[in-house]
């Protein structure tokens, strides 16, 4: 069955929290939130979010919360369940779809993701994130920043 974006809601919430990969759940609650609490924030905040569906069943949230507007700054999230990883290919392909749409607003988007979670970091990279080696440590669990920036062109006015 193919996967599809939709527009986030929080009626997809219940069912990522409930069956979201334990990855995911480590990093929630090393940030100090239970998946359902960091999902309704994440919806919450974002100034864009949507949900990756299988028929009718969501597999997993993401979007983009502004952090400083003024200097371009989004912070992305993604946080889905298990059956989002069978779905690999339409994964990469909505990804940079998404993410070209967020940087006509940003400039930089930028987030945390635990050291461990090796499929999502190298979906990161797939994406074309920069993922820092510089380690940070939240509740006992390592973290590495990763980043992507919009290259901006210079332009010349010409009266």
């Amino acid at each position: 069955m193919a996967v599809h974006l939709i527009p986030a809601s929080l009626l997809h919430v219940g069912p990522i929290a409930s069956n979201i990969r334990p990855i995911d759940r480590a990093e929630c609650e090393a940030l100090g939130r239970t998946p359902k609490e960091a999902l309704r924030s994440g919806l919450r905040c974002s100034l864009s979010a949507y949900t990756a569906m299988e028929g009718g069943r969501p597999l997993a949230m993401l979007g983009v919360v502004p952090i400083d507007l003024m200097n371009g700054r989004g912070t992305v999230w993604m946080l889905g369940t298990e059956r989002v990883f069978r779905h690999g290919r339409a994964l990469l392909g909505f990804g940079p779809i998404v993410l070209a749409d967020w940087l006509t607003t940003f400039t930089t988007l930028d987030n945390i993701i635990s050291a461990d979670n090796h499929r999502a970091i190298r979906v990161l990279r797939r994406w074309g994130f920069d993922i820092s080696d510089r380690p940070q440590v939240h509740g006992g669990v390592t973290f590495l920043p990763f980043r992507m920036e919009r290259a901006i062109q210079e332009r010349q006015l010409v009266a």
